[in-house]
């Protein structure tokens, strides 16, 4: 080879290293509008993007809350195989472990030691989707009405009617069949994902049980989880998961004081 062939290789060789090494260099050469759905996802929640390489899709890092998040892909046997978009959010706040998929793919999956099927006794739900789990007692109560209706909802989504939740004491996980590359519906799943998630964390939340008696408990027998005295004037309920305040501290918040709810509309009760 004369010395112009071995300059060209050289320089060929210098361009391959330097594109490999650089990953803000890569979407030059790769389809870019991977990168931009995926970088609008992490300016939207605050983290950062990796952007896709030569044989690498692109990932996202960020916090939602106390946990922290990372959006990517999987090539996987779960759920029937392929290729997945997978939201794991780490959260380390379950003393089960369950995981919930259609029907229609369980026949592919791999039982896991200790994972028993059980019924949530709805039966549309129980139609469509198998629910493996190690604690049936406390997974049919952890499903339930708000979370059945966002699982049903992540089914549904671009009309693949497939999704795979896991959920154990470090991980809750979301996952959707292929790579989801357009920005509107990346950004649309990240969404339903954190939405079911806060119905999760909703559920462990301190006090849930006693906001379910709310509307029927004793005036003196409520207190405030704002101001902490017993609520002696006009109640304001909230309209998502009924706790109840005194309504001076809920105009003053702005918002319901119960954890991870956000509800800013209230039901006024008078004393």
């Amino acid at each position: 080879m004369d010395s112009t062939g071995l300059l060209v290789l050289a320089a060929i060789v210098l361009a391959v290293y330097v594109v490999w090494t650089k990953p803000s260099l890569r979407p030059r050469f790769l389809n870019d509008s991977w990168n931009r759905a995926y970088s609008f996802i992490a300016k939207k929640y605050g983290g950062y993007c990796m952007p896709a390489g030569w044989w690498t899709r692109p990932t996202v890092n960020f916090t939602y809350g106390e946990a922290r998040c990372v959006l990517g892909t999987i090539r996987t046997n779960v759920s029937g195989g392929g290729e997945f978009t997978k939201l794991a959010i780490g959260w380390p706040q379950l003393d089960f472990q369950l995981e919930v998929m259609p029907r229609w793919r369980s026949t592919a999956l791999w039982i896991s030691p200790g994972m028993n099927p059980v019924a949530t006794h709805d039966d549309l739900f129980d139609k469509q989707f198998l629910v493996r789990c190690n604690k049936p007692k406390a997974v049919q109560r952890f499903l339930s009405p708000e979370i059945r209706q966002r699982i049903s909802s992540l089914y549904s989504l671009f009309r693949t009617d497939d999704v795979y939740i896991m959920a154990n004491p470090a991980l809750v996980v979301i996952k959707k069949p292929g790579f989801i590359k357009t920005q509107v519906a990346l950004d649309e799943f990240v969404r339903d994902g954190l939405d079911l998630f806060d119905h999760i964390r909703l559920t462990r939340s301190v006090g849930i049980d006693f906001v379910e008696r709310a509307l029927d408990s004793p005036i003196d027998d409520i207190t405030c989880q704002i101001c902490g005295e017993a609520i002696q004037a006009d109640r304001a309920i909230c309209r998502r998961c009924k706790t109840p305040h005194c309504r001076e501290c809920w105009e003053y918040a702005g918002q319901c004081s119960t954890y991870a709810c956000g509800e800013n509309q209230y039901l006024a009760v008078k004393n």
